[in-house]
């Protein structure tokens, strides 16, 4: 049996923290959560430290430079430093639902645990289109009333580029011909990087998704990894191909689970790094960020790192009469259109 800890990397919305502790939220046992601190707003540390006090919550604060990649490396640091065999890694933004809790912490009671767990038909939660939703004015507490989708997949390609699923599989996202959406496509440079980044999700992120989130990890695939601070986007996509080549050339185990019933939910609702920015100045903020993602990936594929094989998918087996709470979240599922 093995001991896993919870860990919640939390940066700025002390509400959205509090659900991973909350009984009518995730309802994480205390003595398995740690709240890991790495931000740079002093303000939010200061009210964040008092909630856990107040609430018996175990805390840790590490320190920022305003990335996401060195606040998550802080807790692989943490959980490598622990007497823990495993970790599941939180995005304080985001939350566990009870049954994802239950589903991870039966995970590490298996008789063969993977080394990775990652996540496929994902699930998010984003505001209606006609709701101006900001950091200020969101209610973390609050599910009802907004919108919940699956994550990124080829549907949002479609939207964002015009390409057809049909026109991926025949080899479009290659041909410099093709072209994108000039309204949402505004520099030359863009559209291309933009091509060649939908290339690389939709051959190496298991077909479908832009990103497969690696949610649970042993102390193993910890100390193999560490998560890359040059990328201000990205890092965590960049960790599940290169945990992904360490399983297919057999130096760990790695499988998904399906989410069609989520552990795991994102909470859109909050603007992230790359939300804002990507189509100001000609698209100048998203190609920021996802030019030298995609030639980290090209580099990727040159050294025979990436792979378009798909991961196995670990089953999992629930007692009988098992009924998962999801927090009533798939109520507001609607398809990504």
């Amino acid at each position: 049996m093995g001991k896993l800890k919870f860990y919640a990397l939390c940066s700025r919305n002390t509400r959205a923290l509090s659900r991973h502790a909350r009984k009518d939220r995730s309802g994480i046992p205390r003595e398995d959560l740690v709240i890991v601190l790495n931000t740079l707003d002093e303000d939010f540390k200061e009210e964040a430290i008092e909630w856990c006090d107040k609430n018996k919550v175990e805390y840790v604060v590490t320190e920022s430079d305003g990335t996401p990649s060195t606040g998550k490396n802080s807790v692989l640091d943490l959980f490598l430093e622990s007497d823990n065999d495993y970790m599941v890694l939180i995005d304080g933004d985001d939350f566990l639902t009870p049954h994802g809790v239950w589903t991870y912490k039966h995970i590490a009671e298996l008789k063969d645990t993977p080394d990775v767990i990652c996540l496929k038909n994902q699930f998010s939660i984003w505001p209606k289109w006609s709701t101006e939703v900001t950091d200020s004015n969101i209610d973390p507490d609050s599910i009802a009333g907004y919108e919940s989708r699956f994550f990124m997949t080829t549907n949002w390609y479609d939207a964002m580029t015009g390409l057809t699923i049909d026109q991926m599989k025949e080899g479009a996202l290659e041909n410099e011909d093709f072209d994108l959406d000039p309204e949402k496509m505004y520099t030359e440079e863009l559209k291309q990087m933009y091509r060649r980044w939908s290339y690389f999700n939709y051959y190496y992120i298991d077909g479908m998704e832009t990103h497969s989130r690696v949610v649970m990890m042993s102390k193993k695939a910890a100390s193999m990894h560490r998560f890359n601070t040059s990328f201000k986007v990205g890092e965590d996509t960049i960790q599940y191909l290169e945990l992904k080549n360490m399983a297919i050339n057999g130096e760990i185990t790695m499988n998904c689970i399906d989410e069609t019933v989520p552990t795991y939910v994102y909470d859109q609702r909050v603007t992230g790094v790359s939300v804002g920015s990507t189509w100001e100045d000609d698209g100048a903020g998203f190609l920021n960020w996802l030019k030298p993602l995609v030639h980290k990936y090209e580099q990727m594929e040159h050294d025979g790192m990436l792979h378009d094989s798909e991961l196995d998918e670990l089953k999992v087996e629930y007692p009988p009469y098992y009924t998962p709470e999801v927090l009533n979240v798939m109520d507001w599922r609607i398809p990504w259109y």
